[in-house]
């Protein structure tokens, strides 16, 4: 029941504030990495309440304190903005069952059979019927697995990107299919390249340093000379 509680306050924070709602879900190698950001920059809504007769803030304090294991949490408190990070780690089992998506949609599966992993909804997206302040989704999917089938909006590289608005959200449904065992790139191996750049870079200016100093020498030479 608690965890059935927190779910539902997440989605409420999501969407309470009528601005659009951003969902990014990372999943390399088996790891299904969750990042979700609540921001509400218009004070004016801050400690107003609702038809719930909760403001914001009260929403935003509440989750705060609240114990969710499985969700690191960091309370963004600026003079412009106010609002929420959360932060989790799921393999394919509890991701199925505790990632904040299923909650929107009357089915939602991730499945693994046969090395595909499958991640589907129903056509409706129930949030749009219970939340009038919500007016966009942007889903977000970046992976290093072999993506085999999908039908999201449009590709950015790794990135698979479904755009929901009020308007196709009673018949659009999210489906991606992914290899198990087969991946694009290897995220560990990246970190390595990246390091490897950065090396090069700091290996190059200190090269270029190395001929200036050596140039002034030699002109410094010249002049003695003279």
């Amino acid at each position: 029941m608690e965890k059935v509680k927190f779910l539902t306050l997440c989605i409420l924070l999501l969407f309470i504030t009528g601005c659009d709602g951003v969902y990014n879900i990372e999943i390399y190698n088996d790891h299904y990495m969750e990042d979700i950001t609540i921001i509400e920059e218009d004070r004016s809504n801050w400690y107003d309440k609702n038809e719930y007769e909760v403001t914001f803030m009260d929403l935003l304090e509440e989750e705060y304190e609240r114990d969710n294991h499985y969700y690191s949490k960091l309370l963004i408190s600026e003079p412009d903005k106010k609002g929420l990070n959360y932060k989790s780690v799921f393999d394919i089992e509890t991701y199925g069952s505790l990632g904040i998506a299923y909650r929107c949609y009357e089915y939602f599966r991730v499945l693994s059979e046969e090395n595909v992993i499958t991640i589907m909804t129903s056509d409706k997206n129930a949030c749009y019927d219970d939340y009038k302040w919500l007016n966009n989704i942007t889903v977000n999917l970046k992976t290093n697995h072999k993506v085999l089938d999908h039908n999201a909006d449009e590709v950015d590289k790794n990135t698979y990107i479904w755009h929901l608005t009020r308007s196709n959200a009673s018949n659009k449904s999210l489906s991606i299919q992914l290899s198990s065992n087969e991946f694009v790139f290897n995220y560990e191996n990246e970190k390595i390249k990246k390091l490897g750049l950065y090396i090069g870079i700091i290996a190059g200016i200190g090269v270029i340093i190395g001929v200036i100093v050596i140039v002034l020498k030699l002109l410094s030479k010249k002049v003695n000379k003279i």
